[in-house]
């Protein structure tokens, strides 16, 4: 019964919409909310509406400024030969590079045929599937055969190599850079299997990354098959390869089970960054991956400072009301996410928690979920591991609602000093008050 398709634009030339025979379908875009983009109304003919599928063709023909590309002179790259680009999708920039149903909610595959000067290779989140260069270009076919949300869409092309790392991890640099890159980046089929090793197996084949030039605004973006990394993880002593760890973690959750909103992007990055310290902890130790917890708490608290502590963007719920999701996407997912989760560790046992994470990547691969799913799928399982005496006292002690909804701090203070920790903080007052102990230096 569906008379009218409805898809996300962003500052596109639409030129037409056809079907496969090229009978011209009727068109409109308006502008419910500029902050979002625009609106591209399909009208579907009633002789259509009978069929349980049909194609859509659409041409258009982008925006030189397009929020999802970012464009590199070849004086802006590392070898300084080649001009270079890349997206970012996430949040909702997909919609200024294709028209589509840009919302986590909709999960899709999709083939991408690219077309480059010979000089210059692309590379995008799927498998290359062909390649060949004529009198003129370079064409590149690229399959994503997993259903996967538009934000995690992603090409990046200039003057690119690849280097296999393991027997499914690769790195993806400029000429100029691969070797400290390789040697960066050493055990990252090491992190790969550990990750795999604590949840449930890799889906995704293989994990290659990229690192960009420096204007990348991020540490790292985890599309799948091509994540990309900011050069300045590439520091020479691995000391910063947590970043990759975290996007490698994404490819459990995001990448498979996925927010099915903005509001819920804490279930993307709160359970990516505990299973990013469950591996950080096996390779250097619990002490450092609690230090670490305990440095972005303290991110996280100048954020809400920021924000505000009454902020509705301070909640593992926030309410978009019609703003750009950009705006809310701060540490404050990521950290207290991660402590809502901690918490309920130190209530079920580590060792639950992790079969509690199995069975919630089980049972929602493939699906973009809300929270109230993580809360029903938790409640669950408390009860099938526990009597029902024990289950209803942990349960009692959990304020969902709090947690969930509320603004500002934790309900609860999770405990992530360590002595460490404790001892770097007295030894760094005791210079700035210059009071310093000799016996410090211990």
């Amino acid at each position: 019964d569906i008379s009218t398709v409805y898809l996300d634009v962003r500052d596109l030339t639409v030129f037409n919409v056809t079907d496969v025979y090229g009978n011209n379908m009727k068109f409109e875009i308006d502008n419910p909310n500029p902050n979002l983009g625009q609106r591209l109304k399909i009208t579907i003919p009633t002789k259509w509406i009978q069929f349980e599928t049909f194609t859509l063709v659409v041409k258009y023909e982008t925006s030189p400024s397009a929020s999802a590309v970012t464009w590199l002179t070849k004086e802006q790259t590392s070898g300084k030969k080649q001009p270079y680009m890349y997206t970012q999708c996430e949040s909702i920039h997909c919609r200024s590079i294709a028209p589509l149903q840009d919302t986590p909610a909709v999960k899709s595959t999709y083939t991408l045929d690219l077309t480059t000067p010979t000089e210059i290779v692309v590379r995008a989140s799927g498998n290359v599937t062909h390649e060949y260069i004529d009198e003129t270009y370079r064409h590149t076919q690229i399959e994503m055969k997993l259903p996967v949300p538009s934000y995690l869409l992603a090409v990046a092309a200039g003057n690119l190599v690849e280097k296999a790392i393991g027997s499914r991890t690769f790195i993806i640099t400029e000429p100029e850079d691969q070797d400290k890159v390789a040697n960066e980046f050493v055990h990252l089929e090491d992190l790969l299997n550990r990750a795999e090793a604590t949840v449930t197996p890799y889906v995704w084949n293989i994990y290659k990354i990229l690192v960009l030039p420096p204007s990348f605004p991020f540490g790292g973006m985890e599309n799948p098959l091509l994540t990309f990394v900011s050069p300045t993880i590439v520091v020479g002593d691995r000391s910063s390869v947590d970043v990759a760890v975290h996007e490698i973690c994404h490819s459990w959750f995001g990448n498979l089970v996925t927010n099915q909103n903005w509001s819920h992007f804490w279930l993307n990055e709160g359970f990516t960054t505990y299973l990013e310290r469950k591996v950080d902890s096996y390779f250097d130790g619990v002490t450092a991956s609690m230090i670490s917890a305990k440095l972005e708490n303290e991110t996280m608290y100048f954020d809400m400072i920021d924000l505000g502590f009454d902020s509705n963007f301070t909640s593992l719920n926030p309410k978009m009301n019609g703003n750009h999701p950009d705006g809310s996407m701060t540490t404050i997912p990521y950290e207290k996410g991660f402590q809502f989760l901690t918490y309920l560790e130190k209530l079920i046992s580590e060792s639950n928690m992790i079969e509690f994470l199995k069975s919630y990547i089980t049972k929602f691969a493939g699906k973009s979920i809300k929270t109230q799913d993580f809360v029903d799928h938790f409640k669950g399982y408390v009860y099938e591991k526990f009597d029902s005496d024990k289950a209803n006292k942990i349960l009692s002690l959990i304020e969902f609602d709090k947690w969930i909804n509320a603004p500002g701090l934790p309900p609860v203070k999770v405990d992530l000093d360590t002595p460490q920790y404790t001892a770097a903080i007295a030894l760094s007052d005791s210079f700035i008050h210059n009071t310093p102990d000799p016996a410090a230096k211990d």
